[in-house]
């Protein structure tokens, strides 16, 4: 049986279409220099996935870079503090428990759903660390949870409102964005075998920006 869900697995993996996205609101690192920023540019903005699934799941066990770089690069890696993309540049200011606008650029839809964590981490040299953002799961401003569930028609811009926490202020955070797809076949917790269950593609993206107590003019 062992070797069954090998092949299976093995077949998904050659067969998969790749999945796109980026985050452009606030614009990711990696996608600055589409709004004018002086960045070097990112043409595969939206393919910061872990390397790919094979890439992820295979030769680094399931592990990602905290913003979608490939986990096996030196770091720091292209998309993190000291990359070359990860210049600590500010490209947004917010205030305390205020609702913010995040827009996707979904250049091929892979289902599952939208994360959003933030970390502050008030130095832009310092790689920001997984364990910080996790702590800071944000909500949906609607008050529908924490995921944004990617419906099969979803392709282009969507935008999402997000609450940023009641207390929580930083000269620098850092705002990432995560999207676990689950259109790809596999083994599921129960020993069945469906969609969305096994490994799955991931994309990540960091983004820089401050939260202050009043309005920054």
């Amino acid at each position: 049986m062992w070797y069954l869900t090998y092949f299976i697995f093995c077949w998904c993996l050659a067969i998969q279409v790749q999945g796109h996205g980026r985050l452009l609101e606030p614009p990711s690192r990696s996608s600055m220099w589409r709004f004018g920023y002086d960045t070097p540019s990112n043409y595969n903005d939206n393919e910061l996935f872990c390397g790919g699934i094979y890439v992820q799941t295979v030769i680094n066990r399931g592990k990602c870079g905290v913003c979608g770089d490939a986990y096996h690069l030196k770091q720091p890696r292209p998309n993190e503090a000291g990359g070359k993309y990860g210049l600590g540049i500010i490209v947004r200011n917010y205030t305390v428990g205020q609702v913010i606008n995040a827009r996707i650029d979904l250049t091929a839809n892979h289902l599952g759903y939208f994360e959003f964590k933030i970390c502050p981490n008030n130095n832009t040299k310092k790689i920001v660390e997984q364990s910080c953002l996790d702590k800071y799961l944000l909500q949906l401003a609607d008050g529908s949870g924490t995921r944004f569930y990617v419906k099969p028609w979803y392709l282009g811009l969507t935008d999402i409102k997000l609450q940023l926490p009641k207390e929580l202020t930083c000269s620098q955070c850092v705002l990432q964005w995560q999207y676990r797809g689950e259109n790809n076949w596999g083994l599921c917790s129960n020993g069945m075998q469906k969609l969305g269950c096994g490994p799955q593609e991931t994309f990540r993206s960091c983004t820089d920006v401050a939260i202050h107590q009043t309005i920054k003019n």
